[in-house]
């Protein structure tokens, strides 16, 4: 039973706190944003290796020189439903063709009246096929220190369809390595499927398979 509510608690603060993050579920978030007028709509299924489900909704739309973001998420385990949600702002500046740094805050509420808020410093690195991704920051909780983040992802490209995703990354207190497949199936459209292991501390590993729709709301 704790190991459910471990997994359970994990997930949905993965969740809660990584709605935009780069390619949908993905745990490391990109230091970019969406063009002016443009929107997207991101889902996806979770299922960790104790069994429980998670399932994720967040709609974001760019506002003015920012990226505003919305979640819903709901986890079966145990034979009940607990949801958790939350909003994030985005902002991010090109420092060189290459180089592109921002930074994003995330209040959260989560089951048992857990609230806090998330602040991520981040940064991204585009040569070519590849792509790099780099985050440092804090879950904040309200009546506790909360627990660091922190992560890396590298993405290479096979072709316009075609790209491979590997991470490394601190969240809640547990340790992950996460690899996964994005198959970019229109211009704005994609699905991902990935696996995440849980290396040490608390969470579960998990399969979750995803889709990011962009979208003009003009």
């Amino acid at each position: 039973m704790a190991e459910v509510r471990q997994g359970l608690a994990a997930a949905l603060a993965l969740a809660a706190c990584n709605a935009m993050a780069a390619g949908g579920h993905h745990a490391v978030d990109d230091a970019a944003i969406l063009e002016p007028a443009q929107c997207e709509l991101e889902t996806w299924v979770m299922r960790t290796r104790s069994g429980e489900r998670l399932l994720h909704a967040g709609p974001g739309c760019r506002v003015g020189p920012v990226e505003l973001s919305a979640t819903l998420d709901r986890e079966r385990a145990d034979g009940a439903w607990a949801g958790a949600h939350s909003v994030q702002v985005k902002s991010v500046v090109a420092l060189t063709r290459e180089w592109t740094v921002g930074a994003s805050a995330t209040p959260f509420w989560r089951p048992a009246g857990e609230r806090g808020t998330g602040v991520l410093l981040l940064a991204t690195w585009v040569r070519g096929a590849w792509t790099a991704h780099f985050n440092i920051g804090h879950d904040f909780i309200r009546g506790s220190g909360g627990t660091p983040r922190s992560g890396a992802s590298v993405e290479y490209a096979f072709d316009t369809r075609w790209s491979a995703v590997g991470e490394r990354y601190v969240e809640s207190r547990g340790h992950y390595a996460r690899a996964g497949m994005r198959w970019q199936v229109t211009p704005t459209w994609n699905l991902d499927l990935s696996h995440a292991a849980l290396l040490r501390g608390s969470g579960a590993s998990s399969w979750t398979f995803g889709s990011t729709w962009q979208f003009d709301r003009r």
